[in-house]
């Protein structure tokens, strides 16, 4: 006897849960503990500031720091100096120049330090 398919049901794409891994950012020497939505958003960062072929540009590197920065103030509301530094560091972006946008030595990538997801990229 054959088995006949009658229909088939595609549930969409499964996406795996993302595990937190506990990573912390420091901005301006301040530890900011991240949760699970602003730890992905800092991996994405990282990937693409550190990725060969499509490097993020200013105006990529505007929007996403605008989305990350309202995102850690959002999970950090005693940090009482974010919502100054955010508004600072987006107008430094503005005046950045196109090369230290993935330069991760250039002075505007040393105020908020990534370097914890840097670390656990390069070791993966």
């Amino acid at each position: 006897m054959k088995h006949v398919l009658k229909s088939l049901k595609h549930n969409g794409i499964y996406v795996p849960q993302y595990e937190l891994k506990g990573f912390k950012v420091k901005v301006q020497g301040q530890t900011i503990p991240l949760s699970v939505k602003s730890e992905q958003m800092a991996l994405a960062w990282i990937r693409k500031r550190q990725s060969a072929l499509s490097p993020p540009d200013k105006v990529f590197m505007r929007n996403f720091m605008r989305e990350f920065l309202e995102q850690i103030k959002a999970e950090n509301p005693a940090s009482h100096f974010l919502p100054s530094f955010a508004q600072e560091y987006i107008e430094k972006v503005d005046s950045l120049e196109a090369k230290d946008v993935c330069d991760p030595k250039a002075p505007i990538h040393t105020e908020i330090d990534f370097s914890e997801i840097v670390d656990y990229l390069e070791r993966d």
